[in-house]
């Protein structure tokens, strides 16, 4: 049985968590949380990241299978799409890791980039 079809969906929902996750972990900080509260949002949209590379991987290796049944060009939309779609994880788990981490006067910019970025991982999947 192919395993692409059921590694997909762990990306797919560390997308569907990752905004309503970056809000709320925004929200916290905002009323007191310790700004390491964004490292539990880092590590969600970081698994989502690494779902999606493991997608991309058994994507590649299931490309043989079907081939001969669809046509090359979507087959390579599909590709590129994933690949749009993990580097906005990435990016959104990068910039929450960020927002944990970077000077005290950076730190708003860093949140609104993080939620942003999640919002947008969000909207490529």
């Amino acid at each position: 049985m192919p395993l692409h079809p059921a590694i997909v969906h762990l990306p797919i929902g560390g997308a569907l968590l990752g905004l309503p996750l970056a809000v709320a972990v925004l929200v916290m900080v905002v009323r007191g949380a310790p700004r390491r509260t964004w490292l539990l949002a880092a590590l969600i949209q970081g698994l989502g990241f690494g779902g999606s590379l493991a997608s991309l991987n058994t994507g590649e290796a299931m490309e043989e299978l079907v081939e001969d049944e669809v046509p090359e060009p979507q087959i390579e939309a599909h590709e590129e799409h994933a690949q749009r779609f993990a580097a906005g994880l990435g990016l959104s788990a990068a910039l929450m890791f960020a927002a944990a981490l970077v000077p005290a006067r950076w730190q708003r910019g860093a949140e609104a980039a993080a939620v942003a970025a999640a919002g947008l991982a969000l909207g490529r999947a």
